[in-house]
Order: structure tokens, then sequence, then C-alpha cells
């Protein structure tokens, strides 16, 4: 048996003596053989538990909180696979008494879960930057130019480091944040983020701001893969004393890294109740899931500043705004939906 709390459907794959590295490791080469979701590596954490194929090449990833399995997107498996694969992982969920709910589902995975009877209703989007003809010329970037040279003559500087170099500067930067953050109203989506230091740290990308040479924020960009390969905009971090457009010139410092590595795509990650237009799904959806989620758009800035987040991602001129969609079925209230969300930080 594997311990608590991952859940190996292959388990001629790891051995009683496989360890959780092994297994995150396995579901990474899952994810970058198999994913369309350009923020699918965020799924692989040692704080989630994973659900391996056991009729075909695939992953789950997942999170339980009470009775319900909360799942990273969708099936991570061949596109001929992803009904079965779903089927499979939804009837291991139903024999353990749970319910299932997938945030972040993309619209090449609607048709999974529609054709296994679930619900799908729009709760966000995801923005994507072409770095081919990347560049911050003319009147549209005037302000964002004009962030980034503040926080130079501010004597703020940035270079690319390795995670162990910094690990215990990026954990003060932490702390610090996070203080601000529950003070301040904030709130992060915990479950829809990545992190940092674990076995997977090599595949990740740490840009860093300093002043007077010591660490005052930082971003970290991790791989995205599927047909808009590149990097995805991660976690972002800084000391509330930080210089205004800190943030700005860490970030346009790695897009001109990755332009000189011919890096095609930067993604910036998944909002949730921000460009909501309507979006035609094969299937049913919940009408009143969809008024809550509306309400929340228009009115709950204070339950999650979605706006303020869009604006951060489009002011860079990103190119595309993907919906991003929630599934679920054997909940039996609206209530039920919030609580498992509460997991994720999303409300």
């Amino acid at each position: 048996m594997m311990p608590a709390p991952m859940s190996i459907g292959v388990e001629s794959v790891f051995p009683a003596a496989a360890s959780r590295d092994d297994v995150i490791r396995s579901a990474h080469r899952s994810v970058s053989a198999y994913t369309s979701n350009p923020s699918a590596f965020n799924g692989l954490s040692d704080r989630n538990e994973y659900y391996f194929g056991r009729r075909c090449d695939g992953v789950v990833t997942y999170r339980t909180r009470g009775g319900t399995s909360i799942v990273f997107g969708g099936p991570v498996c061949a596109p001929r696979d992803r009904v079965s694969l779903l089927h499979e992982f939804d009837a291991h969920c139903r024999s353990r008494g749970h319910r299932v709910l997938a945030l972040q589902v993309g619209a090449e995975d609607v048709g999974a879960f529609t054709a296994l009877g679930f619900l799908v209703n729009r709760i966000g989007s995801s923005y994507a930057l072409r770095l081919d003809d990347f560049g911050l010329g003319g009147k549209r970037f005037v302000k964002l130019r004009n962030k980034i040279a503040r926080a130079r003559r501010a004597g703020v500087e940035v270079r690319e480091v390795p995670y162990g170099s910094v690990a215990a500067d990026i954990a003060r930067i932490d702390t610090r944040w996070l203080w601000s953050m529950e003070h301040g109203g904030g709130r992060e989506l915990d479950f829809l983020t990545g992190s940092m230091g674990d076995v997977l740290q090599a595949h990740r990308r740490l840009f860093v701001a300093e002043a007077g040479g010591r660490p005052i924020g930082y971003v970290s960009y991790v791989p995205s893969y599927g047909p808009r390969p590149g990097w995805l905009h991660d976690l972002t971090r800084r000391v509330p004393t930080a210089p205004p457009g800190t943030m700005e010139l860490i970030n346009v410092t790695a897009i001109e890294q990755f332009r000189s590595e011919r890096t095609g795509w930067l993604h910036f990650g998944f909002t949730p109740f921000v460009d909501l237009a309507p979006t035609v799904v094969r299937g049913r959806h919940s009408r009143v899931l969809e008024w809550a989620i509306d309400t929340i758009a228009e009115h709950g800035a204070a339950l999650y500043p979605g706006r303020t987040q869009v604006e951060y991602k489009t002011k860079w001129g990103t190119e595309t705004a993907d919906a991003e969609y929630m599934a679920f079925r054997g909940c039996r209230s609206l209530l039920d939906i919030v609580n498992a969300l509460r997991v994720t930080g999303v409300v």
C-alpha cells in the first residue's frame, strides 16, 4: 500500500517502497506529455493527491476536502482517453463516498465532463502573451514604462538565481507578504498556485529583485506545456516597502530573457470571476451557480479582487483570454460548492 494521501491506480508502476517524490515525478511526466492546460504544472504539489489510470496512461490531480474531491483541471492523458480516465476516477471517488468538483477545466476537457453528466459553468479566464513580437513601445505602455523606470531609479536590480541560494530570503519575503495579505484583506489561490523548494524545483525559474543588495521581491515561473508552450507567471511576492514598479521590473527582465531563448508564450494564469462572456457548453449547467458567479463578478471585489489581477495581466498586452470552467455533480446545494471552494482560496 502507498502511504496516504496518495491514490495510485497503476500499482505495478509504484512498488511499495516508492516515495512521494517518485509519484510526483511520474505525474510530471504525464503532464509534460499530454496536458493542454497551460497551468497544469501547478497541480504537481506534495499537498495534492494523484490518481493514475488503470486502463490508460494518465493522471488526475486532486485534493480532498470533506466529502469532495477537488480536481485541478481535467484528466491528463491522450485526448482519446479523457472520458475513460475521468469515468475511472469518478468511480474511484464514488467508491469512497466522495463527490467530484473540478476547477480550471479547459475547453478541451469540457466534453469529457458533460459526457459523464457533470454540470459545467464558466468561472473565469486565463491570459497569455505571445513573446515573438513583444515590445513596450507606444502610448499603450507609457504607464508601464514609467513604473519600470521608477523602480530602476530607486536602485532596484533584478537577476535570475537558483532557489537554494536565496531560500532564506524567499522565506522572509513570504512571511511579510502573507502578513500583509492577511491584514489587508487579500486572498491567495492556494490550490491553484504553485510552490517552491520541492522535487520539481529544477524545472522552475526564479527572478529576484534586490535593493541595496537585499532581496525585496520575486516572481517564480513554471513550465507551461501544451499547444502554446512557454512559461507561466506563478508566485509573485514582495515586501510591503518595495518601490513601485518592482514587480513590473522583475517581469520585464524575465520576458527579455525568455525572448532571448526564443520562448513563444508567457502565461499569466487563471483569474476567477472575470471575462464571463457567454460561452456555449454542450450539456447542462447550473443556473443558480451562474447567477452566483455573475453576482460575485459584479459586486464581489471584497470577496476576490479579480479585476485588480486582470489589470496587471492585461497591461502587458496579453492577446488571449481563454475560458475556464468548473465541473461538478453530486453537490446537493450551492453551499456544498462554496465549502469545497474554500480549500482553493477562490472564496
